[in-house]
């Protein structure tokens, strides 16, 4: 509450409310992102992203800077839910996916520029193959997950830094992915629990997107008109990621699963329509699906060799 109050009077002081007239749009895609932000392992990026940058023809990389902005507001409130209720999250995986995060944001930003839609068709392909493989490990390898997790060993925090890397790196593309990144090592190769899990990944995005904020915004000085896309959608995020937060606090395994298929779903659908893939996309796309489906059968192996004595 009192976000959305000091967010109303600063539009009114600024005498910003007809910016609504102009980005409307924008505020009815963040209310669905933002229940996607605090109710799943995907940040509200992994929503607006596509659709601000295809629908709405905004350019990718202020698409990208409005991401980390919006879901420092939202995933911001849903982490405090969380922490407010002192939901089960795995403390040791913060630790070491953040540094790992923040380093491969850096150099994300600074040295890799990767042009549009090519961040996007990563992301796609890595959670495409994970739904695959995720299905695979419930269904047909009867992987059931622990509540405490798999033995956490001196190579973990290693496994989980080079996570936070890989996932840093793409969040400097796109504005999300490393709360998705973390939960797949943490689901497939860890048998950790989807239900502290998913906190986890929201309060991973939440620093992440903190630190992204204060890079575009302080240290490159790049954010301009992303300030008003940003005013449109505090409110509604302020309140939709904590209730996602809750949602996912009071369903079952059931309710998770289906939740996650649907998000891979919905996230592969947009993909091939938003997105003109070219031949050479294509072909980039078909590597990027081997590659991670690779990547995702070692780490199912691995888990089925390494099950006994959960110790996280």
């Amino acid at each position: 509450m009192c976000v959305v109050f000091a967010w109303g009077l600063a539009m009114t002081l600024t005498q910003s409310w007809a910016l609504f007239a102009d980005w409307w749009a924008m505020s009815l895609t963040m209310a669905i992102g933002s229940f996607v932000a605090g109710s799943t392992p995907a940040g509200g990026g992994a929503v607006a992203f596509p659709v601000f940058t295809k629908i709405l023809a905004v350019e990718a990389h202020e698409a990208r800077t409005f991401s980390l902005m919006i879901q420092s507001v939202g995933m911001g409130m849903a982490s405090l839910y969380i922490l407010m209720r002192r939901t089960p999250i795995y403390q040791k995986v913060i630790v070491t996916v953040v540094p790992g995060g923040i380093a491969g944001m850096t150099l994300g930003a600074l040295f890799l520029h990767l042009p549009f839609p090519y961040p996007r068709i990563f992301f796609t392909c890595m959670v495409a193959m994970f739904g695959i493989a995720y299905h695979i490990s419930h269904w047909f390898l009867k992987h059931e997950p622990d509540a405490l997790g798999h033995r956490w060993g001196s190579h973990s925090p290693w496994h989980f830094g080079v996570a936070g890397l890989i996932g840093g790196i793409l969040v400097s593309q796109c504005g999300s992915g490393i709360d998705m990144v973390s939960f797949i090592v943490m689901t497939l190769a860890y048998g950790m629990h989807e239900r502290k899990a998913i906190p986890t990944s929201v309060i991973i995005m939440t620093l992440l997107s903190l630190y992204g904020f204060f890079w575009f915004g302080a240290i490159e000085e790049s954010i301009v008109t992303e300030w008003d896309y940003w005013a449109v959608c505090v409110p509604i995020v302020a309140a939709g990621a904590p209730l996602g937060a809750w949602f996912i606090s009071m369903v079952g395994r059931k309710w998770i699963l289906t939740a996650l298929t649907l998000l891979i779903l919905g996230d592969l659908v947009s993909t091939l329509i938003l997105i003109d893939l070219s031949a050479q996309a294509g072909k980039v796309m078909i590597v990027l699906l081997l590659l991670s489906g690779s990547v995702f059968a070692v780490m199912l192996r691995w888990r089925h060799r390494e099950r006994s004595e959960p110790r996280i």
